[in-house]
This record gives structure tokens, sequence and C-alpha cells, in this order.
């Protein structure tokens, strides 16, 4: 893989299908994964080839877990496994002290960031940003919010002062939220948003701003299991869960 290519997750292809009962075939797997990355001109400054390559590799070794498998093929064209992805459901008890909390959040994504060669190092002063990642000479600030899944829902805020702050600037939101897998095993689920695509969002009427913060909600689609944002109107958001591509 190139030093400046964007890797591509099974969890982005599957949030192409919007539906159970959706079918496609590879190339059309292909144009919606393309069409979902943002910003849009990563697509011009890599070979298009490249990204269709891991799209196809991801789907081959999918495809050679048969049963356990995010994927059914048949008849030429691609499916979501029926409750393949349950709905996390199951809440865990966090810290009481709010430092405790943070604390592990911020380095939880830090680890995630150092295994994807971001030199990666917290703030002492917290001062809305929390860390500071570097790749390839570029710094890109950190903002970790800290939750976890209830009733199927992830709910956080950042603050509105702070947010209006960052607009422009390489900040990038992180919600870290804890939950259980079915085996009943300890899990985070991530989700990364810039303040261009919060802005975004708000002016879909996906998310609520209050009077001291950006209120982001999260809910799980009752038969497809994919994530949306939601307030007035709802937004599918597979493309940011568990993507750490800043």
């Amino acid at each position: 893989m190139k030093e400046n290519e964007a890797t591509i997750t099974m969890d982005m292809i599957v949030s192409c299908f919007k539906r159970k009962t959706d079918a496609k075939k590879m190339r059309e797997i292909k144009e919606a994964v393309i069409s979902a990355m943002t910003p849009p001109e990563e697509i011009f400054l890599q070979d298009s080839g490249a990204i269709e390559s891991q799209i196809e590799a991801l789907i081959k070794a999918d495809r050679k877990l048969e049963k356990e498998s995010q994927l059914e093929y048949k008849n030429g064209k691609y499916s979501l496994r029926r409750n393949k992805r349950p709905i996390p459901d199951s809440e865990m008890q966090l810290p009481a002290d709010p430092r405790f909390k943070g604390a592990a959040g911020e380095c939880a994504v830090m680890s995630e960031l150092l295994f994807r060669g971001y030199n990666a190092n917290r703030m002492i002063v917290d001062e809305g940003v929390d860390l500071v990642a570097v790749k390839e000479n570029i710094y890109y600030y950190v903002q970790v919010k800290t939750t976890s899944v209830k009733n199927g829902r992830i709910i956080c805020s950042i603050d509105k002062l702070r947010h209006n702050q960052y607009i422009g600037k390489q900040m990038r939101y992180i919600i870290v939220a804890r939950t259980k897998d079915t085996a009943d095993t300890d899990k985070n689920i991530f989700f990364l948003f810039t303040p261009e695509k919060i802005e975004e969002c708000i002016h879909q009427k996906c998310v609520n701003v209050g009077e001291k913060g950006v209120n982001i909600k999260i809910k799980f689609h009752e038969k497809t299991q994919e994530p949306l944002l939601y307030d007035d109107k709802e937004m599918p958001i597979g493309y940011y869960m568990n993507n750490f591509n800043l």
C-alpha cells in the first residue's frame, strides 16, 4: 500500500448496503465506497484502482469466512448477511470520576492512532484539544468524547464555542462509545468527524445545537444495523465508524 493511500475497511463496505434486501455487484460496491469517501479530493490524490483493489481483497477475505462473513454472495451479487451485526445494546458502567473516563477514552484513541503510524501525544492542559497527532509532517488536533452505548444509542456534546473556534482547522472529533459485544466482551466503537462534517450535519438537521453545546446523537438502524446521526432528520454514518483516516 502506498504511503498516502486511504485505508478501506470492511465497515466502509458494509455501510454501502442501506437495507438488508440490497444486493450489489462488485462494480456497484466499488462505486458506492468511492462516492462515500470524504474529502472528495482524496480520490484525485491517489490511484482509484488501488482503492478498488483494497475493496476486492477485503471482500475476497470476507468470503473465505463462509458463515462468519459479513456479506453473502449469490447469483453474482453481494448482500448483507442477516443478523451478522447486532445492534450494540449492552450498557457498560463507566468510571464515576470524569477524569478517569476521559483519560481512558483518550488513551484508547491514542493507541489506535499509534497503531496506524501517527505520532500521538496527550495534551497536559485541556484547552479544547485532548491529543495532537502527527503523520507525514501534518499536525492534527483531536478532541475525544468518551461515553457508553445506552439502549442502542450514543449521546455526547461538544462545547459550542470550542467547535466554532476550530472550524477550518485540522481538528478531529473522535467519539469513543464503550459497550459489550454478543460474547459479553468489552469493546470500543469509534466515530470520527471533522468540524466541517458536523456543520454539514447541523445544516441537514441531523445534529442539534443547544445554548452551550453541539449535541450529537447516534442510533443504529433496526434492520441494517447501520449507525445513523439523528435529530429532526437522519444521516447514515457508517463511513465514519472505526475509520481512523484523519
